[in-house]
C-alpha cells in the first residue's frame, strides 16, 4: 500500500495519490525529490488536459444546429465554468508568489454582482441538493437584475475567494438552512458571508491557516487560507466571526476607490 512520505504526513489524503504519482514514498524517492512545488506542478498538467478537451467538446457542440435555446445556454455556463476553472489552475502560481510576498496586483474596476451571480448558478446543484437558500444582497436590499457593484481588484482572484467562501457556507450549513452574502460600501468594500452552524472552537484559531480542514470529507484545507491571501494581495483582508452562537460569519474587505459605480 502506498504511504506518503514522512514530510509530507499530516497533509489531507487528497494530496497523497500527487505524490505517488510523482513518486514519493515512504522510505525514500524512487528517482528524483519532489518538491510540493513539482508535486503542484504534475497536478495542474494533470487536471489540465481533460478539462482543455472538455472545453473543446464543449465548443463543438456549440455548432450543432439542432439545439435548443436552453441546450445552448447550458453549454455557455459549462464553457464559462471550465475557462474560469482554466484560470484558476493557473492561479497556483499566483499564490506561490503571493504567499512569499512577490506578487504585484493590478487592479482594475472588478463587478462583484455579476461574480456572484455565476457563482451562484454554478452552486445551483449543490444548493438543490442540500435544500439551502442563497440570499445575494446589495445595501440591505436584494441584489436587481443585472445591476453591478463595483470595486477594484483582479477579476480571477475576486472570484476564486469569493466562490471558496460561499461554497464553505452551503456546505457548512445544515439541511434547508440559508446563506446569506451582504455587499456594503463604506471606505472599502465589505462582503458578509453568513450561514447556519458554528465553527468548532477548537478549529477556529487555524480557520485560515494551510491545510486545516474539518468535517469534510476530500477537504483540501486550501479554501480559507486562499481566500484570504488573496484578499490581502489585493489590499484587502478575510476575517472570521464567531460572536454569535449557532451562526458563521465571515468578513471580506476589499479596496472600492477608483471604481466606477
Amino acid at each position: 500500500m502506498f504511504k506518503p512520505a514522512r514530510q509530507y504526513r499530516g497533509l489531507p489524503p487528497v494530496f497523497h495519490r500527487v505524490f505517488q504519482d510523482a513518486g514519493v514514498q515512504d522510505g525514500g524517492v524512487r528517482s528524483t525529490s519532489v518538491s510540493v512545488e513539482e508535486a503542484d506542478r504534475i497536478s495542474r498538467h494533470n487536471l489540465l488536459t481533460p478539462l482543455n478537451s472538455m472545453i473543446s467538446l464543449s465548443q463543438l457542440l456549440q455548432d450543432e444546429p439542432n439545439l435548443t435555446p436552453e441546450q445552448r445556454e447550458v453549454l455557455n455556463v459549462i464553457i464559462a465554468a471550465g475557462q474560469r476553472m482554466h484560470g484558476m489552475i493557473h492561479l497556483s502560481l499566483r499564490l506561490a508568489m503571493m504567499e512569499q510576498g512577490r506578487y504585484e496586483s493590478n487592479p482594475v474596476p472588478v463587478d462583484l454582482a455579476k461574480i456572484l451571480r455565476n457563482v451562484k448558478v454554478e452552486l445551483h446543484c449543490l444548493l438543490v441538493a442540500t435544500n439551502v437558500f442563497l440570499d445575494v444582497e446589495a445595501e440591505g436590499w436584494p441584489l436587481p437584475l443585472d445591476e453591478p457593484f463595483m470595486i477594484m481588484g483582479e477579476e480571477l482572484l475576486c472570484y476564486s475567494l469569493l466562490a471558496n467562501l460561499v461554497r464553505n457556507a452551503v456546505e457548512a450549513s445544515p439541511y434547508g438552512g440559508e446563506v446569506t452574502v451582504s455587499l456594503e460600501r463604506f471606505q472599502d468594500c465589505h462582503i458578509t458571508i453568513r450561514n447556519g452552524g458554528e465553527v468548532p472552537a477548537g478549529f477556529r484559531d487555524v480557520f485560515f491557516e494551510k491545510y486545516s480542514t474539518h468535517g469534510k470529507k476530500g477537504g483540501t484545507g486550501l479554501g480559507t487560507y486562499s481566500a484570504r491571501i488573496m484578499a490581502r494581495a489585493m489590499g484587502g483582508d478575510v476575517d472570521l466571526d464567531c460572536s454569535q452562537a449557532g451562526v458563521t460569519i465571515v468578513h471580506v474587505r476589499l479596496p472600492c476607490r477608483g471604481a466606477t459605480i
